[in-house]
């Protein structure tokens, strides 16, 4: 006699399951254990859609403005990680 499906769900807490099975069910196509991770591909993004999703609050409302905080927002951070990459690199370099 296979176990209950309802007790080790994830879906089984409020109103997240409507079966009518549930609390009881013993088949289930929706079930998926609690403790189950899947793994989600996640697809590279290019430059533009990096910047593109960075948000910035500007005077103006117009896309070339945004654009343009987006491309100094980039450069700046860009710039902080090339600093501390050089500072790092002079840190490990007195320390040996």
């Amino acid at each position: 006699m296979p176990p209950y499906l309802c007790d080790d769900c994830k879906y089984d807490y409020g109103d997240a399951c409507r079966r009518p099975e549930r609390p009881n069910a013993r088949s289930c196509p929706d079930f998926s254990p609690r403790d189950a991770v899947k793994a989600q591909y996640v697809q590279p993004q290019s430059a533009r859609e990096f910047l593109a999703g960075i948000p910035v609050v500007t005077r103006g409302d117009h896309p070339e403005i945004r654009q343009a905080a987006r491309q100094r927002l980039a450069r700046g951070l860009f710039a902080a990680v090339a600093v501390l990459g050089v500072v790092g690199a002079l840190v490990a370099s007195l320390l040996r």
